[in-house]
């Protein structure tokens, strides 16, 4: 194909040939990268639908669940240091009793949700206690954390 071309350039005045030439070579390289896009898409796209499945699930995640996803994505955490994070992202707060709660602005925008936990009984006075509600990270929540903590994908 290449040597059909400079056949037929060489016929053509020299600045034609030339600029025909050009473009013959933008356009191979131009079909090339489109190729290379499409493969790249190909690749990605077992991780994207993998990713919609989770995120549309309406499911919501323990932080102790949310700390191996982000660690596997390459952000060094663990749930502690996770529960510190979301405290300094303004996501939660010590509430009553010294355990986490999340603020409204966060349950509101979608990254946070709260589960009522069964009540359980004292061990000492055989009372029925309620129990503090947990803190979950939704899917929207996890991949915020991922953005905002500067990952790269969620899987390997």
């Amino acid at each position: 194909m290449v040597s059909a071309v400079i056949v037929k350039a060489r016929n053509e005045p020299s600045d034609a040939a030339w600029r025909r030439s050009g473009d013959i070579a933008a356009r191979i390289l131009e079909n090339l990268a489109q190729r290379d896009a499409r493969s790249a898409a190909a690749k990605l796209a077992p991780r994207a639908e993998a990713w919609d499945e989770i995120a549309g699930a309406g499911t919501d995640y323990a932080v102790r669940d949310v700390a191996p996803m982000l660690s596997r994505a390459g952000i060094e955490t663990g749930p502690q240091r996770l529960f510190e994070t979301l405290h300094e992202l303004g996501w939660i707060y010590r509430g009553e009793k010294r355990r986490w709660a999340p603020y409204a602005r966060a349950v509101d925008a979608g990254f946070l949700k709260v589960r009522a936990m069964a009540p359980y009984r004292d061990r000492d006075t055989g009372d029925l206690v309620p129990a503090a509600p947990q803190v979950r990270v939704t899917a929207k929540g996890v991949e915020r954390l991922r953005v905002r903590l500067g990952a790269g994908a969620l899987t390997p």
